[in-house]
């Protein structure tokens, strides 16, 4: 008697199991349908006719010419028959016009910026040469008490009487060689970088930047 009872309170639990899954899934399945109805709602909402074109025609008014050509092709591909793809037709030429003319400007942009940015990379070359040019003029010979003979030294007194005739300012204290200024527009920095021996002498070291 009592594993009667206790096997129809198993029967029982696992019934109720079964019910509960059962309605489980099935909520799961009004979800899922309840949803996808939605979805579709949502899409005919967005994409319908009206709402295409009209979209197209803003941004064809803001000159945003890509996403005007996306959504006149897409409104003509979903609605074919329809009157406002028929308007469509008529704007994506406008549209691919537009879109040429911007491609033509934006080239034309680039060309100019690069030829001149060909230009000012040209004339920070000539700026580095030119202060290159006045380092090299203060090297010479210089005669020796001590050995009689001469050697190739850097006029630094020279340098700096140059250089702040150029308006540019000492960097680093009175006895540096290193110089900040501007010359032609541009920024320019000139930094001692020391000397190492060579076979041919001391070789003398120099950053010049220009900006």
């Amino acid at each position: 008697m009592k594993h009667t009872l206790l096997l129809s309170s198993v029967l029982c639990l696992l019934l109720a199991s079964c019910d509960g899954n059962k309605q489980i899934q099935d909520e799961n399945q009004q979800l899922k349908k309840e949803n996808e109805l939605l979805t579709q709602q949502l899409d005919q909402c967005q994409n319908n006719p009206v709402h295409l074109l009209e979209g197209a025609q803003g941004s064809l008014k803001r000159k945003d010419y890509p996403t005007a050509l996306a959504t006149l092709q897409d409104l003509v591909r979903r609605h074919p028959d329809s009157e406002e793809a028929k308007e469509a037709r008529k704007l994506l030429v406008a549209a691919k016009a537009g879109a040429k003319r911007a491609t033509a400007i934006e080239e034309a942009k680039a060309d100019k910026l690069a030829v001149l940015n060909e230009k000012k990379a040209g004339e920070r070359k000539r700026i580095e040469a030119k202060f290159r040019a006045v380092i090299d003029g203060c090297m010479g010979y210089s005669q020796t008490t001590r050995r009689g003979g001469s050697e190739y030294v850097f006029n630094s007194n020279l340098f700096k009487e140059r250089m702040l005739r150029q308006g540019f300012k000492q960097q680093g204290g009175d006895y540096s060689n290193n110089y900040d200024g501007r010359y032609k527009g541009h920024s320019v920095s000139i930094k001692y970088g020391g000397a190492t021996a060579s076979s041919n002498g001391w070789v003398q070291h120099w950053d010049v930047d220009v900006e």
